[in-house]
């Protein structure tokens, strides 16, 4: 596995602070079916960027750059709701692919 292929230690710090799975999900739903699908198959699914691009019919740079782009809306949604009143709407559910 290249260096390529490793997540970065922010995006790696993010989902390892994040200790409410419905908070989890809520995030999820806020970002784009692309960026959703993006993240789930790199990090959840533990797929190489090569193999995510070529699942998504995509270049490698667009795999890093969605995926960067995602992890950091992931951490202001989570940042942001934690300093809220907020309560994440949703119950805790499965994580589930989005279709």
């Amino acid at each position: 596995m290249s260096a390529d292929d490793q997540p970065d230690e922010k995006s790696d710090q993010v989902v390892r602070g994040i200790d409410d799975l419905a908070e989890f999900n809520w995030a999820l739903t806020k970002l784009s079916p692309r960026q959703r699908v993006i993240l789930i198959l790199r990090y959840a699914d533990d797929l190489p960027e090569m193999d995510v691009a070529q699942i998504l019919g995509c270049s490698v740079g667009t795999v890093k750059s969605t995926a960067s782009r995602g992890m950091a809306q992931l951490r202001q949604l989570i940042d942001r709701n934690r300093r809220s009143d907020e309560i994440p709407p949703l119950a805790p559910t499965e994580w589930r692919r989005p279709c």
